[in-house]
């Protein structure tokens, strides 16, 4: 099967591992990456509905008049998916990560919540990061947040890391015994790899 962002399986089990999970593999080097360029990620943000697509709109008309920062501001977001790909892949073999990790997070993070803002319509608050004004970080900032939100609201024994490609997940099996990001792919072929030797 062609790969294409279109069928990119979304087996992370939250935003922030779907993000990371945008290479092939992660315990080799990459041969295949699903976000080439900004206009890729912002297919991707429309695919796990990161973003409405009045935003997505306005956002794609804004990279249209500064391409120059899109590709700037794309390989921020490619350094931060290397940076949350170490920092959740040590959790999920049970270390902390480490201080240069933690600072690194930490100050995209304090960027991100500095653009948040609450509303509160009938009785039910909601987070957006902006109001009018458009920014090619805004999807770097709710990556960051769901980070933020994994790292204190999930329990850290759910978080894994497929040993077939080093893809990441979130275990919400009721036995909490799930080991692979997608059975039917790297389940299967390790299950045929037995087989054969």
């Amino acid at each position: 099967m062609v790969r294409t962002l279109a069928n990119l399986p979304l087996d992370g089990g939250c935003i922030v591992f779907n993000f990371t999970n945008t290479v092939n593999t992660w315990l080799q080097i990459p041969d295949f990456d699903y976000l080439k360029d900004y206009r890729d990620l912002l297919a991707w943000s429309e695919k796990v509905n990161l973003l409405d697509r009045k935003r997505l709109k306005l956002i794609e008309a804004y990279l249209e008049t500064d391409e120059r920062n899109g590709d700037r501001v794309f390989k921020k977001l490619i350094r931060m998916r290397e940076l949350l790909h170490s920092f959740f892949s040590t959790i999920a073999k049970g270390n902390s990560p480490g201080a240069d990790q933690v600072k690194s997070f930490n100050a995209v993070l304090a960027q991100a919540h500095s653009m948040i803002k609450i509303t509160i319509v009938s009785g039910e608050t909601k987070v957006v990061f902006v109001d009018r004004e458009v920014s090619l970080e805004e999807p770097l900032w709710k990556i960051v947040h769901s980070a933020y939100e994994i790292l204190t609201e999930a329990n850290f024994d759910r978080i894994r890391e497929c040993p077939g490609c080093g893809w990441l997940f979130l275990d919400t099996s009721k036995n909490g015994k799930r080991r692979w990001c997608n059975m039917q792919v790297c389940g299967s072929n390790d299950k045929a790899l037995r087989y054969y030797y």
